[in-house]
């Protein structure tokens, strides 16, 4: 599968980010992943908090990093999968 990042995204997320958010959609096995997969990311004192959901079939996942990461607000990403492609992107570059 061929996955794209916007320009915004590669220079506002770390590696780390990027990488971790794209390993927890592949743990979805493919026939009950839904083409759009949002994430919602914020800082609660030292612990960065994940919200991960998907709406067919609807489920949504939690996961929390105490790595020390830097998270300047609260983001909205977008994970789009169309065929082979699959792109990221912040909620507000649809």
């Amino acid at each position: 599968m061929e996955t794209y990042v916007t320009k915004r995204i590669k220079e506002e997320l770390s590696l780390d980010i990027i990488t971790f958010i794209l390993s927890r959609v592949e743990l979805i096995p493919k026939e009950n992943r839904d083409y759009l997969q949002v994430f919602r990311i914020q800082k609660i004192q030292d612990t960065i908090l994940i919200e991960h959901k998907q709406e067919v079939p609807e489920c949504t996942w939690y996961y929390y990093l105490t790595e020390q990461l830097v998270i300047k607000e609260r983001l909205k990403l977008f994970l789009i999968e169309e065929g082979n492609i699959r792109t990221l992107m912040f909620a507000e570059e649809y």
